[in-house]
């Protein structure tokens, strides 16, 4: 559907609405994991949009890329680029992407194993977002959160926000039930519900599947072989699994 739209403007000689085509391609490719392919696209795609005047795209843009940089071994380049998106949405007056680009930082916080910032990101963009009623974000940002709790072994806490997270995504945000639904599995693994664990892992697995999400560190995918959740990666960087015990904020 992008590539057409893209196609159509670059023929009707509508540069700004073709690289905004283009840029949804490349938030898709981020979306499923596609990252190399992302970070091609987007590199080539921040220049294009600059000379055509298109700034919010460009920051937004800058965004994708750092990470898709952070996500694919260059952390810290990543991290700058985040920074810098973010300082420039702030000054275009977005406050959705600011709180889209705090998403962003929350992700590849918790990707790295850094799950208390990732967790304390992901909550105060959660508190923006609700007060500025852009429940779009809400599935995304309460995920991560979710995520970031169970990680830090606060499981009854992490099963609460993710049970609202799916609801929420179940009416704003298909794309992100399957990962929502694959954290449901992890959290309920730990919490010692094996059979409810397994039931979220297969429609996650199904959801993920409809997306055309090719896997990640965090949601590994093996055509071969059903996913599993069953274990991830706290904030120290080692694995936890469902022994280990709940500790306070």
């Amino acid at each position: 559907m992008f590539r057409q739209a893209q196609r159509l403007a670059t023929d009707a000689g509508d540069a700004v609405t073709a690289a905004a085509a283009e840029y949804n391609v490349g938030d898709v490719l981020l979306r499923i994991g596609r990252l190399d392919e992302a970070r091609v696209l987007f590199s080539e795609l921040i220049p294009v949009l600059r000379s055509v005047g298109s700034e919010e795209y460009a920051a937004t843009a800058s965004r994708a890329l750092g990470t898709a940089m952070a996500l694919t071994g260059q952390p810290d380049e990543g991290a700058e680029l985040l920074s810098r998106a973010r300082i420039r949405l702030l000054e275009l007056g977005e406050p959705a992407e600011v709180i889209e680009t705090d998403a962003a930082l929350a992700w590849t916080a918790l990707e790295a194993g850094r799950a208390e910032q990732a967790g304390m990101l992901a909550a105060e963009a959660a508190q923006r977002a609700e007060a500025l009623d852009i429940v779009q974000l809400l599935p995304w940002l309460l995920r991560l959160r979710g995520a970031a709790l169970a990680d830090l072994g606060q499981r009854a806490a992490a099963f609460d926000t993710l049970q609202r997270a799916r609801h929420l995504a179940e009416t704003y945000s298909r794309v992100e039930l399957g990962f929502v639904l694959a954290e449901l599995s992890r959290v309920c693994h730990r919490l010692g519900s094996p059979e409810q664990a397994a039931e979220y892992a297969r429609a996650a697995e199904t959801a993920l599947a409809q997306l055309g999400f090719v896997g990640s560190r965090r949601y590994p995918h093996d055509r071969h072989a059903p996913m599993n959740f069953g274990s991830s990666t706290n904030k120290t960087g080692s694995v936890s699994g469902p022994d280990q015990d709940e500790h306070a904020d």
